[in-house]
């Protein structure tokens, strides 16, 4: 069912920081290398190596627990954090299923900012567990 994303649920490193998301792109992709041979006449591909893109806009908080306690750290030593995501921050269910993974932060922007404007922390993942897990388990 269609619906308007009003209540997603951003979960990194423990942190719920969905009041702080202002967008959101998080989805997987898959190498189709061509397998191709003489006496073919058509192409043919074969299932290859999976891939995850996120990448998250939020507005800048320095307080404790927010956007950048959260996030330089793991990006300044190369640790992993938890990325948890749901359509909804209701409970799980199989209408609003959560994606778990365990990412590295890529590329942190720690102050983006205009005159006038609300100041902004860019942020890029990238895939540190080799899975996506999607838990409809209420």
């Amino acid at each position: 069912m269609e619906f308007v994303a009003l209540n997603v649920r951003v979960e990194v490193a423990g942190e719920v920081l969905s009041d702080r998301c202002r967008s959101l792109n998080f989805g997987v992709s898959r190498d189709r290398p061509e397998a191709t041979t003489f006496g073919d006449y058509y192409r043919r591909f074969l299932p290859g190596l999976k891939d995850l893109n996120t990448s998250m806009k939020f507005n800048a908080d320095y307080d404790p627990n927010e956007v950048d306690d959260t996030l330089f750290t793991p990006w300044d030593d190369g640790s992993s954090v938890a990325v948890n995501l749901r359509p909804d921050a209701g409970a799980i269910d199989t209408d609003n299923p959560e994606y778990q993974t365990t990412q590295y932060v890529e590329n942190y922007g720690i102050l983006n900012v205009t005159p006038g404007a609300i100041a902004e922390n860019d942020v890029t993942f990238k895939n540190a567990s080799g899975t996506v897990t999607r838990d409809v388990t209420p």
